[in-house]
């Protein structure tokens, strides 16, 4: 009795052992002749090898049961086929080592072993799928347009090869993914709608040969921070709708219409350019007065409804856009102390929303008859007494920072990463603004040899220091 109940406990084993995986081999359109054995096996995983069609992929994704959680194709080459032209099923031809558009669309086993020769995956392929993770083999080359789209379970993916295509809305609404690195990857470009809806998305990692991010690349992901390779082509809105973005480095943009536009978080902008575009930064969060100081040109609408209390102009700006400045909330002064006389032209519509007798204009004494005279400029209320808010700084010797001046250049060190730093004139005047994002900055201050200065540094921490230096 004791050897029955052996044999019978090897048998159960044996036979779990089975239903655990499932190998077959195929040869093109084969696999319908094997949907009845797949379905009283019931495997755990199936294990597809030799090789198939179009025909086989679509058997599958129709015929697998409930409990398959990986489908392994590791070793299975899908070969070309043309449907004939009177077949009710389908017409026209279907490349080798591809699965077509929206063959396993909605199917809900959550791994899969991707064939170690495939090339390209079709629109849709896997959208709405169940799909926990996607490791890509080192032959794929291209990825249609939302070919994961509305994975919903998708948490991580794994690219390998140099991929060169990659298609719009691609991981869209993937709302359980963490993070994306793109690095391994070839593309020239970043696609449309890329990760956008991505409400779990933390970190995205864009390669420096992606000369170009299309629109709304991230919008309504969960990403906090984004750097852009230098000199990124954007396509309009392309980081706009971002409502956890805080910091973007943008490493000066070419276009860049509306490019931040609705990010009501962002706290920190880093190279942005010489110029703000239309609409670059309408709506967004960012409350550093430094923001407009490097722009020579601010866009229509460019700070529409921006929360900055201050503003500070350029000594080189040259224009400023209608609705450049409208709607901001919080506006209480703008500084034209460094531009001088040089009153730059500015419409009523730049200002649309404003009381501008509300807001301070700070310029130089010598220079005020000339904002005066200006048709809108003068409608705000001018102060000439030169405290733009650097008079009061003094010495602070809380130690968290440490700012001093060696060899000719001023030295700032933090305990966290440096979110702004600006240098000022005793007259008020704009020398130098930067948001480093470094524990420690130096600044070559040779230009301003004799002089004193204020210098105001603030961390990532909310630390905040201001000092006067004599530079020797």
């Amino acid at each position: 009795m004791s050897r029955m109940l052996i044999l019978t406990a090897v048998m159960a084993s044996l036979l779990a052992a089975r239903a655990e995986e499932m190998r077959i081999e195929l040869t093109p359109g084969s696999y319908a002749s094997h949907i009845e054995a797949v379905a009283a096996e019931a495997p755990e995983s199936l294990m597809l090898v030799g090789s198939a069609d179009v025909r086989d992929l679509r058997a599958v994704a129709a015929s697998l049961p409930e409990g398959v959680r990986l489908l392994n194709m590791q070793g299975l080459v899908i070969e070309e086929y043309t449907y004939p032209y009177n077949s009710a099923e389908d017409r026209g031809y279907y490349p080798a080592h591809t699965i077509p558009a929206a063959t396993f669309a909605h199917t809900r086993f959550p791994e899969i072993l991707f064939p170690v020769t495939l090339e390209a995956i079709g629109e849709g392929a896997f959208a709405g799928s169940a799909l926990r993770e996607a490791g890509f083999p080192t032959s794929l080359r291209s990825l249609g347009d939302y070919a994961f789209a509305g994975c919903g379970s998708l948490e991580k993916m794994i690219f390998c090869a140099p991929l060169t295509y990659l298609g719009a809305g691609a991981f869209r609404n993937c709302t359980a993914l963490v993070r994306a690195d793109l690095y391994p990857t070839e593309i020239k470009e970043v696609p449309d709608f890329l990760f956008a809806g991505c409400v779990s998305l933390k970190e995205a990692l864009i390669p420096s040969v992606a000369k170009k991010i299309g629109r709304e690349v991230f919008a309504g992901s969960g990403l906090e921070d984004v750097i852009l390779p230098y000199g990124t082509d954007c396509a309009p809105f392309a980081l706009a709708g971002m409502k956890e973005l805080r910091g973007a480095d943008v490493n000066y943009p070419a276009g860049g219409y509306g490019l931040l536009f609705g990010t009501p978080a962002l706290e920190r902008l880093d190279n942005a350019g010489a110029e703000a575009p239309d609409l670059m930064l309408a709506a967004s969060g960012i409350a550093d007065s430094k923001v407009s100081a490097g722009f020579n040109a601010i866009g229509d609408y460019a700070f529409a409804g921006l929360q900055a209390g201050k503003l500070v102009l350029s000594r080189d700006i040259t224009r400023i856009g209608r609705g450049a400045f409208a709607s901001m909330p919080l506006l209480r002064s703008i500084d034209v102390i460094p531009l001088g006389a040089a009153v730059p032209d500015i419409s009523e519509e730049a200002i649309e929303g404003l009381d501008p007798s509300g807001i301070v204009l700070w310029v130089d004494s010598v220079s005020a008859d000339a904002w005066r005279a200006h048709g809108v400029w003068s409608r705000f209320r001018i102060d000439t007494s030169g405290n733009s808010g650097v008079g009061g700084i003094v010495a602070d010797d809380s130690g968290q920072i440490e700012i001093k001046a060696a060899g000719g250049r001023i030295i700032v060190s933090a305990p966290d990463a440096i979110r702004s730093l600006a240098v000022w004139s005793t007259a008020g005047s704009l020398l130098f603004a930067s948001a480093p994002g470094k524990h420690g900055v130096e600044v070559d201050a040779g230009q301003w040899r004799g002089c004193i200065v204020a210098v105001e540094a603030a961390d990532a921490a909310g630390r905040r220091r201001q000092a006067k230096l004599m530079l020797d």
